[in-house]
Parts: C-alpha cells; structure tokens; sequence
C-alpha cells in the first residue's frame, strides 16, 4: 500500500516537473512566435490563446495542491468585483471597446494569480524536488540560440528599430524583453556561482554581461551594475575567500564602464539628443518671442503669446491630438508653458501629461475604479502611460491603485522583516540574487510600461517572487529546528 502511495507520488512529482519545464520553455517560444506572427500580418491570437491556456492550467494545479484554497475564492471574489464595478462605470461613461479593456485587465492579474499558484505548487513540492535550476537554464539558453540565429541570418529587428541599435532578437517587445533579461540573469549566474566551477562562472559572467551590454536599454545596462553591487557585497555579508568570484563581476562591470561610448544605449543617447539639439534650435530661432523662464498666468487667444504657442505644440505631432482635446490653454498649464524640446519630446512625459489632464476631467465614481483603455487614445495617438503604476492608477482608479500597491507593498515588507528577523537564515547568494530580479522588475515597472501589463515579463516576477517566499520559508523552518 505505502510503495503504491510512492509510485503515485513520484508519477505527480515527474508530471509537475514535465509541465514546469514545458511551461518555462514555451514563454520565449510564444514570444518568438508573437513576433513573426505580427511580421506576418497575421495578428497574435493563437499565443494569446495559448497564453491563457497555460495560465489556466498553472492556477488550477495551484488549487489542487494549495494547502488553503479558501484564498482561491478570495482572490476570485475580489478580482471579479473590482471588474465589475470597473465594468459598469465603464458603461456610464460610454464604452467603446470592451473586449480591449477586459483583455488589458486579464494581462494586469496574471501576475497576482501565477504568484499564488507557484507559490502553492512550490511550498506543496519544494524546490529542491522541482527542476527550477533547468527551468531558467533552459530558458535563457532559449533565449540565446533565437538572439544568435536573428544575428546570424541578419533578421535581428534591433531593441530600436528606427536607429538599428540594440540586439533584440525575434522577440516581440523590447522593454518587456529587456526586463526578462533583468530579472533571469542574476539568477543564472547564482547557478553558475553555486556550480562552484570557475570556468562556468567566467563564461556565463562574460555572456550575460554582454548581453545586456548589447541589448542597448538602460534597464539592461543599469542591472550590470545593480548586480555586480548585490553580488560583492553578498559575497562580502557572507565573508566569502574565494577572491576570483569578486573579481569576475568588477572587472566586467569595469569594461562596460570603459566600452560605454561603444555602447548602444549611449548611441541611443547620442542620437536622441542630437535630435533634441536640432528641434531647440529650430524652435528658439521659429519662435523667439516665447517668454523662457516666466509662466503667463492667463493665455487668451489675444494674448501676444497665443499664436506662438499654438503653433508649437501643433507643430509637435503628440501634442497636435491633446490641443485639439483640451485646448491650448489647458495643455499649457499641464506643461508648464515649457518650450524644452527635451521635455515635449519626451514620450513618456507626454502619456502622463495627456492622462494627468484627462484623469483630472473626471467624475469621482471614474476616479475612484478608473478609466476604460480606449480613452488612451486621441487621434492618430496611443496615450498609455510608460510606467505601469500611473497606467494602473489612470485606468483602474484610485481603488486599483491601492489594491496593486498593497500587493506590491505586501511583498517588499514580507521580505524585509524576515531578513532582519531571521538574517542568518535568510542571507545567502541564491536570496540575494532572486532580490536583484525583483529589484529589477519593480525598477522597469516604474520606469516604463514593460512589467506589470506584459505577461511575457510578469510571468518571470511572480516566479521571483514565489521563489523568494520559499527560500524565506525554508529559512523559518531551519530557524525552528534549531
């Protein structure tokens, strides 16, 4: 009876794993695939499909396995309420696409269920049962070989595609691609590290920092720098000997430091403010008139500056759209009456300026549960803000906000007060090095739109930070035992 027990535990024990490693090698499969299918014309149904598909299929072994599945139908109870209060303030204000909006919010809370549902299935199995090693393993080699084969074959679409800068690879978005990279290295190079190979550790070190060399956005070159600062100063916490894993890091961070004028993202810097340069002037030369410092408290159309700003901002295809929906002088007043073609051609100054105006115009009912997606758009313009907390505030209101925020928020406190409750226990490289992926995900959902709304990206920071509850977990139990 107890070795039939066993045979069946072990055949759901191989099952799960089977289905980890097939769920974790088909997030950059999807992906290629998005993007060729888009090339094609074709549209991305069938990944999204497919998307949804494993996401079920992850939530449900999440509930078979969960130890309190009455945080299932908590959860559900929650997310399905806010919807609908969203849904029907929606149809107040006058919904024009509600299959958009409701796909945008399915995408906003994959991450809060793939979390549960991982951290369900890790605490049920544990990690050392499960293949997490060959999971990131296999996907980042993934990874490598489409980036390789779209370099070698000359179809790379680069991270920009206007200025051919960046090594992207056949993958779909490069923000939410960039934050992939950000949080899965530090983690492959702790396998590495805990392989206790030297030559392992050097090759991964010099292929991961290349990578995120190359890729050319500043998420992917801060995070070098992020990591290389976690990692000594863990290896210091840890009082580590072994001198050649402190100097590995510092000397590559230090060549990416030298190499930097060769560097893509300073090419996209480079150019970026060329273009700046050149529209200032042209702009300071078209209008002199236009008051520099001091910010006209009334703008009239017969005011002496009327015409001049007019012009301007109707001059600027982003700001063409927000005239002709808000007025000048409303616009105006958002911007500050700023003349900084710095500023103006910003993008994503320019989504929060539009969302801020059109945020504030609103009732205290679609303040409160938030706009509908199609709002964001004006003219021949995609507004949505390029950062993910302000995109949660301007279209789930102030309840979403504080709901998204708590979940954040939640996390970050769970973490912290464990590691100064159980240090000992807690601290190690693996911790460490799953924090830094955090950090870089919380950082890319501040800083652009490719976190929180992008389940390609999202996916990987609810594994993060299951994975990090786990690690925190075990740590507890070691304490207990002691």
């Amino acid at each position: 009876m107890e070795k039939t027990i066993e045979n069946k535990e072990h055949r759901q024990l191989q099952l799960i794993n089977w289905f980890l490693l097939c769920l974790f090698a088909m997030q950059p499969i999807m992906d290629v695939a998005s993007y060729w299918l888009t090339e094609l014309g074709q549209g991305t149904a069938i990944t999204l499909v497919l998307r949804t598909l494993l996401f079920f299929a992850t939530a449900f072994i999440g509930f078979l396995v969960s130890r309190n599945k009455k945080i299932y139908f908590i959860l559900a109870a929650v997310l399905g309420i806010f919807w609908i209060i969203h849904y029907l303030n929606c149809v107040r204000i006058g919904y024009s696409a509600l299959m958009i909006d409701l796909n945008n919010y399915f995408r906003l809370i994959q991450p809060i269920v793939f979390v549960l549902a991982f951290l369900s299935i890790f605490r049920f199995y544990g990690t050392e049962k499960l293949p997490i090693k060959k999971t990131f393993l296999i996907n980042y080699g993934l990874i490598l070989i489409v980036i390789i084969l779209a370099v070698v074959t000359g179809t790379d679409p680069h991270t920009y595609t206007n200025t051919g800068v960046g090594i992207k690879g056949w993958f779909y978005t490069g923000n939410a691609q960039s934050a992939v990279l950000a949080m899965i290295i530090p983690v492959v190079l702790y396998f590495a590290y805990q392989s206790g190979k030297k030559l392992v550790f050097l090759c991964a070190g010099i292929v991961c920092y290349a990578h995120l060399f190359f890729t050319g956005t500043k998420i992917t070159y801060f995070s070098i720098f992020v990591f290389t600062g976690g990692f000594v100063l863990a290896l210091i916490l840890l009082k580590s000997k072994q001198w050649f894993y402190y100097v590995v890091p510092v000397v590559l961070a230090a060549l990416c430091i030298i190499f930097y004028p060769m560097s893509p993202m300073n090419r996209t810097n480079s150019t970026h403010n060329e273009f700046v340069t050149q529209e200032q002037e042209e702009i300071d030369n078209q209008f002199p008139v236009l008051p520099e410092k001091e910010n006209p408290q009334e703008l009239s159309p017969d005011s002496d500056y009327y015409n001049e700003y007019y012009n301007l901002y109707m001059g600027i295809k982003t700001y063409a759209p927000m005239v002709e929906k808000f007025g000048l002088e409303t616009v105006l007043k958002q911007t500050e009456y700023t003349t900084d073609m710095g500023k103006l051609s910003n993008a994503r100054i320019t989504k929060n300026n539009y969302n801020f105006i059109l945020f504030g115009q609103q009732d205290l009912l679609t303040k409160m549960f938030g706009m509908h997606y199609n709002m964001e758009l004006c003219g021949s313009q995609n507004y949505d803000s390029e950062n993910d907390f302000l995109g949660i505030l301007f279209l789930y209101g102030y309840v979403g906000f504080a709901l998204y925020l708590a979940f954040t928020a939640g996390f970050i406190i769970y973490f912290l007060y464990h590691l100064f409750r159980y240090f000992k226990q807690v601290f190690s490289m693996e911790f460490v090095c799953v924090m830094i992926g955090l950090c870089m995900a919380l950082f890319t959902a501040i800083f652009t739109a490719g976190m929180l709304r992008r389940p390609n990206a999202s996916f990987y920071m609810s594994v993060l930070l299951a994975y990090g509850c786990y690690l925190v977990w075990t740590a507890k139990r070691r304490k207990k035992a002691e």
